[in-house]
């Protein structure tokens, strides 16, 4: 079975036994809000470049997806715990690899209600509950 890190491929990489190897530096990913726009890089010092960046195993959250630039980006469409290993592969194909946990669920908001605190509003206190959900006005 070949390794996932460094399946194998017609050798078109640049050979340089000098360069150091890559080394991921970004850490590990922010946990993404559900249905809220997420962007995260992923970095990398040493190698030769160019790098290349994948998702060697497992699965990133739904509505997300990498780039080959290291670019983890998108909207994450269902809420659960996500475990991916990402390949970094740089010119002279040298592979690096880490593993990575995110947890996406719902994450609380700041709202803002025009005209609330203006004279003649609420001045603070509870305005209004419903269900699970209550709006609460502090100055």
């Amino acid at each position: 079975m070949p390794n996932i890190l460094c399946p194998q491929r017609i050798p078109c990489c640049k050979f340089n036994k000098f360069a150091p190897r890559p080394s991921i530096i970004s850490g590990a990913p922010t946990d993404p809000c559900l249905g809220v726009d997420y962007s995260f890089v992923f970095e990398a010092v040493g190698g030769t470049p160019p790098y290349t960046w994948s998702v060697a195993l497992g699965n990133l959250p739904d509505g997300l997806t990498l780039t080959e630039t290291g670019l983890l980006e998108g909207t994450p469409t269902v809420s659960g715990i996500f475990i991916f290993t990402i390949r970094l592969e740089d010119g002279a194909c040298e592979v690096r690899g880490a593993s990575y946990t995110v947890d996406v669920e719902m994450c609380e908001a700041d709202i803002e209600i025009p005209g609330v605190l203006e004279e003649g509003g609420v001045p603070g206190g509870i305005v209004g509950e419903g269900g699970d959900t209550e709006i609460v006005i502090e100055e």
